[in-house]
């Protein structure tokens, strides 16, 4: 019941911030071109193969490397939490399906809220810099918990779901040792 005059008033205040502000917003939105323009030299490949690794790695994070050795560390990749992210991100995703399905509130604002901020990183291209930027972690975990709770607490009818995942995290596994072997 709550839903439409909230909806109207948050519209409302945003209408107001843009109006009153919209003299500095040039200041602080630049145009999307110039940004993909920019990051893209950062890139060595096109920016459609950067824009792709870029939502990949919002989610699923980029393979953690485990075994730095002098000289060879990336500020990048070089996260022991990212074998967290990488593990659990499919629980995250499950835990969004499942806090729709249940019109749980709370767990619908929080992955809103995480799904927002890695929308955000991935238009910045910045989505490789876990450390720096990754600031949303506790509620992608709780999403995450949530999700992995629903999942054991339902009955068989995600039992390929359950095996499909743990299969995947098994292939990740061996990618992100493959990855750190062929890396240094």
């Amino acid at each position: 019941m709550l839903g439409p005059p909230i909806l109207i008033i948050l519209v409302t205040i945003g209408i107001l911030f843009y109006v009153l502000f919209k003299e500095y917003l040039v200041r602080y939105t630049p145009f999307i071109r110039d940004v993909l323009a920019y990051k893209e030299t950062v890139f060595e490949h096109g920016i459609l193969f950067s824009g792709t690794v870029g939502v990949v790695t919002g989610i699923f994070g980029p393979f953690p490397t485990l075994i730095p050795m002098p000289g060879k560390e990336s500020i990048s990749i070089f996260a022991g939490s990212l074998i967290l992210k990488v593990f659990i991100s499919a629980y995250f995703v499950i835990g969004t399906y499942f806090a729709y399905k249940d019109r749980n509130a709370i767990a619908l604002g929080l992955a809103a809220f995480c799904l927002m901020e890695i929308g955000g990183l991935i238009y910045l291209l910045e989505s490789f810099e876990f450390r720096l930027n990754f600031h949303h972690i506790g509620f992608f975990v709780l999403i995450a918990i949530y999700g992995f709770e629903k999942l054991e607490t339902s009955k068989s009818e995600y039992q390929g779901l359950k095996k499909l995942i743990f299969t995947g995290n098994l292939a990740l596994a061996g990618a992100i040792f493959a990855w750190n072997v062929l890396r240094f």
